[in-house]
């Protein structure tokens, strides 16, 4: 793994799993862990033990989390969608 800092943010560099080099952002969370952290903050919800205070803190963090994981689904979305289009234009040609 690299680690390279652009414009003062840090990215990291690794394989995936076609073997191609991947740069992301060293601190942004994958969709599949911010979905394990929004699941996280509905059980601490609904188990009724979470002060008022603290209800509120984490339901906020939740909603920027269901945010954050929406923007990642459309942005995938556009890219199955950018795919799809060139492989109909390709197969036309």
């Amino acid at each position: 793994m690299f680690v390279f800092l652009t414009d003062s943010s840090c990215v990291t560099s690794e394989k995936s799993k076609n073997n191609r080099e991947v740069i992301m952002p060293k601190n942004k969370k994958t969709f599949e862990e911010n979905l394990i952290q929004l699941e996280e903050i509905i059980s601490r919800l609904e188990n009724g033990e979470t002060n008022l205070d603290e209800c509120i803190e984490i339901y906020e963090k939740g909603i920027t989390l269901s945010k954050e994981c929406m923007k990642m689904l459309d942005d995938a979305q556009q890219k199955v969608n950018m795919v799809t289009k060139q492989n109909t234009e390709a197969d036309g040609e």
